[in-house]
């Protein structure tokens, strides 16, 4: 089974192409429910999956709900920010024919504020992208095909 992805520039004209995944996000027994299309950077040289937040916010994911990721800040493009756990969501994504392919993800980790003050870094965060990382793609099994020249990728499990 392949999952396309779209080949393009995820923060400007200047940045090299990148496989982006299209999926949807759904939680339903949360109030406010979570529900909507994201857009993620596939980055295999981030061993860690998250949600932007950008997209946290646009989810309307209530932060102050969602127990801690980690005692540490998590690093980010540079930034460092406060890390929850978003648990047991359902990831739809769209096969080569168009069907969807539904996955239940036990957790995943979202972005909140920067935990930094300088106003640089502070501004930067908004523009971060969500992150398809080696994590999910392992836990998943999910093989990356990517050429950047043909501007074609997908990603590839085994049925």
């Amino acid at each position: 089974m392949k999952i396309p992805l779209r080949v393009g520039k995820i923060f400007s004209k200047q940045e090299a192409l990148s496989p982006i995944l299209s999926m949807r996000v759904r939680k339903e027994h949360v109030h406010p429910p979570i529900f909507g299309t994201i857009y993620a950077l596939v980055d295999t040289g981030s061993s860690t999956t998250h949600l932007s937040y950008k997209d946290t916010e646009g989810l309307n994911i209530q932060m102050k709900r969602l127990p801690e990721a980690h005692a540490r800040p998590i690093t980010i493009g540079g930034c460092r920010f406060k890390g929850k756990i978003l648990k047991d969501i359902i990831v739809k994504l769209t096969k080569e024919d168009k069907s969807p392919y539904s996955m239940n993800v036990s957790e995943m980790i979202v972005v909140g504020e920067p935990v930094e003050s300088l106003e640089k870094k502070r501004k930067s965060y908004k523009i971060l992208p969500s992150i398809i990382g080696t994590d999910f793609l392992e836990k998943y099994r999910f093989a990356l095909y990517f050429d950047p020249s043909k501007k074609e990728a997908y990603l590839e499990l085994e049925e």
